[in-house]
């Protein structure tokens, strides 16, 4: 027969499992408070040790509760915002009449945007759910490769420059296949599939950007011109912060930093491409 402490104890494990959070001594619990291995709120749902740590953020150090509701409403903000960028931009060349090559290249720029802010926004803030782990690591790291090839994809075409093109999205899916074939090595769900290879990718994925410099500063207005080198700088500033794991709020900056390059990226888009000058048209 249970002592009456052992039936609060009992009874504040069941809450904290429903708030989707335990001790590291909880026993595992179903929803229903009673003991079931496989449905383990160790393994199911987010931890914090007794200082308030947590252990299973992907950035591979311990993060305290703070960094990771600071981080999940930088990223809530950065998904919700997403929809209305997409919205927009669509709506405004849709309205123009837009030739369907420059409408078709905004939306592989819009499905990049989508791809990248929401699943980051999911794989930052549930890593700790096995059963969606493998899923999101890929989709995760694979939204980079996807955002950058879709960001330069409408300004290319604005330059007609295809090669540059054609060089972006063959990047694309050998850093793809690659990531796939490291997250399939992972049968137990753990760690992260980051590593100085694939960030090099990313980084010489913007600098080809240099071989088309020309092109871009004649087929962009002045202001959009500056737009995409700003936001091509805050992608820059941000990876070192976010190379550098122990620096507490490391995660939240650096995805400040990618808030703020998609937006000014955004607006070099939305203001000089979508429901402007015909592809090929230097800005006069």
């Amino acid at each position: 027969m249970r002592t009456r402490s052992e039936g609060l104890e009992r009874k504040k494990d069941i809450i904290l499992f429903a708030l989707g959070s335990c001790r590291n001594d909880a026993p595992c619990l179903d929803a229903n408070g009673n003991a079931n291995e496989t449905s383990s709120c160790c393994n199911e749902f987010p931890v914090f040790d007794a200082d308030g740590f947590a252990h299973w953020y992907p950035s591979g150090r311990k993060h305290h509760r703070l960094e990771v509701a600071c981080d999940a409403v930088v990223l809530a903000l950065g998904s919700v915002t997403s929809w209305v960028m997409v919205s927009m931009i669509l709506v405004r060349s849709s309205r123009a009449g837009d030739s369907m090559l420059k409408q078709l290249g905004l939306v592989v720029y819009c499905i990049a945007v989508l791809w990248m802010l929401n699943v980051s926004a999911a794989w930052n803030t549930v890593p700790w759910k096995r059963s969606w782990r493998q899923t999101l690591m890929f989709l995760d790291g694979a939204g980079i490769y996807v955002m950058i090839a879709g960001s330069f994809t409408p300004i290319v075409l604005q330059c007609e420059c295809y090669m540059m093109l054609a060089l972006q999205w063959a990047i694309v899916a050998v850093g793809m296949t690659r990531l796939a074939l490291k997250v399939c090595s992972k049968p137990d769900n753990k760690g992260s599939v980051g590593d100085p290879v694939q960030t090099v990718g990313y980084v010489l994925m913007v600098l080809s950007a240099g071989t088309v410099w020309r092109s871009l500063q004649t087929s962009l207005s002045p202001k959009a011109f500056q737009e995409l080198m700003a936001g091509v700088l805050a992608y820059g500033v941000g990876v070192p912060i976010y190379s550098t794991s122990w620096l507490r709020f490391n995660m939240c900056v650096w995805h400040i930093f990618v808030s703020a390059g998609s937006i000014l990226i955004y607006m070099s888009i939305y203001n000089d491409i979508a429901g402007g000058r015909l592809a090929g048209t230097p800005y006069a």
